[in-house]
């Protein structure tokens, strides 16, 4: 990772952390686009405006923008708290997928982490096995490219609060299939 870092610095790629609005709009446009490349069902705009504007108050959030030539062509959203960093979303221009900005943006974040005395950056998820296909093993790969150690948490579960949990479990269980993800369904 450390040539592609140094490749997009060549490249001219220039990095802003901030946590303000036209920030966080930057990064609602290239979600927009990765949302397209990789069609996924993202979070509502206005999930990101909510969770930056809560958390920036704390100074528990930073957007970390990747410009080229003066046009963001990469954004990550990254959360601290307690002695983590984590980061939270990213998105891409998909025009310019050849400049290895996410590489940077990524480096910045750990590098931001460090500074402010975190013990831990949190790439969350990766395959469970780097040596087999599986639907995200590209990010996998990316992420596991900065070092570190895989750290096995148990997934995100849900608590049905009432009979209309059921439509949205069939609706994930439809979602999961068409992804690739059925078989990661605990047993």
């Amino acid at each position: 990772n450390r040539n592609l870092i140094r490749r997009a610095e060549r490249d001219g790629v220039e990095i802003r952390k901030s946590t303000s609005d036209e920030a966080v709009e930057e990064f609602i446009r290239l979600h927009k686009d990765t949302k397209l490349k990789h069609q996924f069902t993202p979070y509502p705009d206005d999930f990101f405006r909510a969770q930056v504007k809560h958390f920036r108050e704390d100074n528990e959030v930073l957007v970390i923008n990747g410009y080229y030539h003066g046009e963001v062509i990469g954004s990550a959203i990254v959360m601290f708290y307690g002695q983590m960093a984590s980061y939270h979303h990213g998105a891409n221009s998909i025009e310019h997928q050849k400049i290895p900005v996410s590489y940077l943006i990524q480096w910045e974040a750990i590098k931001e982490a460090k500074n402010r005395g975190l013990k831990i950056y949190n790439f969350w998820g990766v395959s469970p096995d780097k040596d087999k296909p599986h639907p995200i093993s590209g990010v996998s790969h990316f992420k596991r490219g900065f070092g570190g150690y895989q750290f096995d948490l148990l997934h995100c579960q849900d608590l049905p609060l009432g009979p209309s949990y059921a439509v949205n479990y069939v609706t994930e269980t439809i979602r999961r299939k068409r992804r690739g993800y059925y078989h990661l369904k605990a047993k």
